[in-house]
């Protein structure tokens, strides 16, 4: 999860040079970001303290507050079209006043009009556009309990809502990374 994290935001607009400046200060080159060998445990030490310093990974007063870390299974899927509509943003964005709707499916129908040609939508338009071309993102990263009724975003938030969207542009199933965990309740962005 930290790996795909990191990958996410790495050339992100709104996060890439704050990751990329707290890497420079712990000297960890992008190729460990870039091309992550999960297996090696020194590259994996020096992913969480870069974590760590960026977002606060391990402290309540960030995006990961209450995470049961401990709890969480990380897995590989695919999300058929019907799931992807079940997606939600994280409770600060409703705290922030940034959406009503927790669902993305909802907050996209408000932006369907413009979004083709609105040049603030220029992110999302690259994402479809990777898409069609069989090259898809890093895959967001999304977490759910054990019934799997709803996904809420932990990190991916521009990935998923250009795939909403454009959904009917996008292969019939779309790659993830999903934490399941019977205690997701306890963080802070359930």
């Amino acid at each position: 999860m930290i790996a795909t994290f990191l990958r996410g935001e790495w050339r992100s607009s709104r996060f890439g040079a704050r990751l990329q400046e707290a890497a420079r200060e712990l000297d960890i080159a992008e190729d460990l970001i870039a091309r992550p060998d999960t297996a090696d445990a020194v590259q994996n030490a020096l992913r969480n303290e870069l974590l760590v310093r960026f977002r606060g990974w391990g402290q309540y007063e960030s995006v990961f507050g209450g995470l049961p870390a401990d709890d969480v299974l990380w897995y590989e899927a695919d999300l058929d079209h019907d799931a992807l509509h079940r997606v939600e943003y994280i409770q600060w964005w409703i705290d922030q006043g940034l959406v009503t709707d927790r669902r993305v499916a909802v907050a996209v129908e408000s932006m369907r009009a413009g979004w083709r040609t609105d040049p603030d939508f220029e992110p999302h338009r690259a994402v479809v556009a990777e898409c069609k071309r069989g090259r898809p993102p890093v895959s967001p990263i999304l977490v759910t309990d054990q019934r799997m009724e709803r996904y809420v975003i932990l990190e991916g938030h521009l990935r998923m809502t250009a795939y909403l969207l454009a959904v009917t542009a996008l292969p019939p199933r779309v790659p993830v990374l999903l934490g399941v965990s019977g205690r997701i309740a306890e963080w802070s962005e359930w």
